[in-house]
């Protein structure tokens, strides 16, 4: 994948968004895959880890990780540096 590739497309479902957070959901073959399952989600070297409950999880890359928090506060935000 490379910068400014597509990667999916929006939800039909429409509904409200504050911006602080993504959903994504994946298909393989026709079936729905969990994005901490079998076949990991990784989004430049950040692999999605599942929490315990709905919006506990985390994202790990190397040794950093960052879990997920509701209040978007700068602490839990990635922003990709253009130099990577």
């Amino acid at each position: 994948m490379e910068v400014n590739d597509r990667i999916g497309h929006a939800s039909c479902e429409g509904g409200v968004s504050t911006g602080t957070h993504l959903h994504f959901a994946r298909k393989y073959n026709g079936e729905w895959v969990t994005a901490d399952g079998p076949i990991p989600f990784i989004m430049d070297g950040w692999r999605v880890v599942a929490g315990e409950k709905a919006y506990e999880g985390k994202l790990v890359r190397d040794d950093q990780e960052i879990i997920a928090d509701p209040l978007s506060q700068a602490w839990s935000n990635i922003i990709r540096d253009e130099n990577e």
